[in-house]
């Protein structure tokens, strides 16, 4: 197998018709609520439940193996506005992560509010969470590569 970073490859054509003969996606009613609140919970809803409970299990494991100084384990609430917290820092670029925890300088000096993250979570928690973030990635892939042909197969 070779890659080739400017290669194309045409879309494949006819795997998918329904019954009157459309082939455009269509999203069921009792998915929907998975993708109108927001892009990064639109984002998630394509990786399974299950997945982010292996990822949050890792986590707490590598943070009590590994001694990180948490009172108490992460929650999946934590670990999804953890990565909430990631996809804002990257859309509005402050620096230092302390930028983005409490009242700024420039806050008082142009008569601004700024969006301070205590509220979402306190910036040592996640200093913690990011520090202990761990997926056993081998098991997660396996895991899923399993599911989905299980998956497959039932159809």
């Amino acid at each position: 197998m070779h890659f080739d970073p400017n290669g194309h490859l045409e879309e494949p054509v006819g795997l998918f018709q329904r019954e009157d003969g459309s082939t455009s996606s269509v999203l069921k009613e009792e998915y929907r609520h998975m993708f109108e609140h927001s892009a990064s919970s639109s984002f998630f809803a394509y990786l399974p439940l299950y997945f982010w409970q292996q990822v949050l299990h890792e986590t707490n494991n590598y943070a009590s193996v590994n001694a990180i100084p948490i009172k108490k384990p992460f929650t999946m609430h934590e670990l999804m506005s953890f990565f909430g917290l990631l996809f804002y820092m990257e859309v509005t670029v402050k620096g230092e992560y302390a930028n983005y925890w409490g009242r700024q300088a420039e806050d008082s000096i142009f008569g601004a509010s700024g969006v301070d993250l205590e509220n979402v979570m306190h910036l040592k928690r996640f200093k913690h969470l990011r520090q202990a973030l761990s997926s056993e990635v081998k098991f997660l892939w396996r895991h899923c590569s399993e599911i989905q042909q299980q998956e497959f197969v039932a159809c």
